[in-house]
């Protein structure tokens, strides 16, 4: 995990996280092996959705629910790694093309 800290003023900071790929992927295979455990999807057996047919109808939302766990689980630690104290409640913006490409890169 790399966290770049930039002082927006003097009582606003900006955090910028990158996480390592390959635990991004993996987040994201476990997200759709459970799914594919799960979905009932017209023309398929409950446990036989193939993973292109899953990336079509749920990639987005599996991608928004595994960046939203990711941040849960990676925003204290970047805080507390920088000795932040926090005042409010953290503003959380992901890379637009993250999200929208993500589910369906690999």
């Amino acid at each position: 995990m790399q966290v770049t800290v930039s002082r927006l003023s003097p009582v606003e900071v900006s955090l910028r996280v990158v996480l390592a790929q390959d635990k991004v992927d993996a987040e994201l295979d476990k997200a759709f092996q459970k799914l594919g455990r799960e979905a009932q999807i017209r023309g398929f057996r409950k446990v036989k959705v193939p993973r292109p047919v899953l990336k079509q109808y749920f990639g987005g939302q599996v991608a928004s629910d595994v960046f939203r766990k990711l941040i849960d689980q990676t925003l204290p630690g970047a805080i507390s790694e920088q000795k932040l104290e926090v005042i409010g409640q953290p503003r959380v913006e992901i890379d637009s093309d993250l999200l929208s490409t993500a589910a369906w890169s690999y």
